[in-house]
């Protein structure tokens, strides 16, 4: 089992080296890129409001796409995978069920809309968040249909195809791609929070089921996963579990401290980052260590080698409260220190 540490003052080092700042801007970031050198953020100034690509050098920003409505459009949970950029933009702050996806080609500069919420008789159907999530051109999302139940879609953006790989009792959590691969949850009936359920699987490039390897098909308590070339993490939201490809079988890793919860997990190199009660923690599977990091109530990104924290300045509740943003390449950041377990293990 890892243990609990603290972040070395490195850390807080490097990441203000990597501070990113908009004069007379709000920003918020929701996505960052695999090298860390563009962020990509809802910003809204006093003449414009929308999305924007964010060079983290300090050199400007672009605009990708405004809102139409500048009090009620949010840009919420969102990805890039080197060429294009998707997200959920939400329309209404009390209607989850009312959403567009969007991305956007970074080569070409073109904004398309991917999918909008559905509707019945003209009124949006009530469902879990929206969380889509794109890898070599393919996004992937779940969302509620008039069933009663889920969906889960996958969507070529070469071809503009959408196709349903699965509906009713699928998981609604952000779904995850492990290239070429698509894997989602189906969930069990028989339990009453919803959680448990098998791991499915298919090929991301065809839609076609794949059988998942014995360790993904052992999961029966899916909440978040993440994955990168070499590791793959998931989430019951209390305990922590990994796998590298290879191994027989994934390994109880971390168990969240009583009131505490593990949800939104993203990898970036040897650290696994996640949302927790009071802000952001992070393991590093270096040293088997876990932090959490400095700034609370904040919030982070990771993909490939970089790592990007969120930070409110001020303890003023408001809207759009004042952010301190900082990205860093994680190659950078020195191991967590080793230190001693004293965190129960897990049967």
């Amino acid at each position: 089992m890892l243990c609990q540490g603290s972040t070395p003052e490195q850390w807080q080092a490097v990441l203000d080296r990597g501070r990113v700042e908009v004069p007379g801007a709000w920003v918020n970031p929701f996505a960052v890129s695999s090298d860390g050198r563009l962020d990509f953020a809802a910003i809204h100034t006093d003449d414009w409001a929308g999305v924007a690509a964010i060079p983290t050098d300090g050199s400007g920003y672009t605009w990708i796409f405004q809102f139409a409505n500048p009090d009620m459009d949010q840009a919420g949970g969102g990805d890039f995978d080197g060429r294009w950029l998707v997200w959920i933009e939400s329309h209404n702050p009390a209607d989850q069920g009312d959403w567009t996806i969007r991305a956007w080609d970074f080569q070409s500069g073109h904004v398309e809309t991917v999918a909008e919420a559905p509707r019945e008789n003209g009124r949006t159907i009530q469902g879990p968040c929206v969380f889509p999530t794109v890898d070599h051109g393919m996004v992937a999302w779940a969302q509620a249909n008039p069933e009663g139940g889920h969906e889960i879609h996958l969507y070529s953006l070469a071809d503009r195809r959408d196709q349903i790989l699965a509906a009713g009792d699928v998981g609604s959590s952000p779904l995850t791609f492990w290239w070429p691969y698509i894997i989602w949850q189906e969930r069990d009936q028989s339990d009453p929070e919803g959680r448990a359920g098998r791991v499915m699987m298919a090929d991301a490039t065809t839609g076609e089921p794949v059988e998942p390897p014995p360790a993904l098909a052992a999961i029966r308590h899916l909440w978040f996963m993440a994955a990168s070339e070499s590791v793959l993490a998931w989430t019951d939201g209390g305990i922590l579990w990994v796998w590298r490809p290879g191994e027989a079988a994934a390994q109880a890793v971390f168990r969240a401290p009583d009131g505490e919860y593990i949800q939104f997990l993203s990898i970036a190199g040897d650290l696994i980052t996640w949302d927790g009660v009071g802000g952001p923690w992070v393991a590093d599977l270096r040293s088997g260590s876990v932090a959490k990091l400095p700034q609370r109530y904040g919030g982070r990104h990771a993909r490939g080698t970089a790592l990007l924290v969120v930070e409110p300045t001020s303890q003023v509740r408001s809207s759009r409260p004042p952010l301190c943003i900082r990205v860093a390449d994680v190659g950078q950041l020195e191991r967590l220190p080793t230190c001693a377990s004293s965190i129960p293990g897990t049967d």
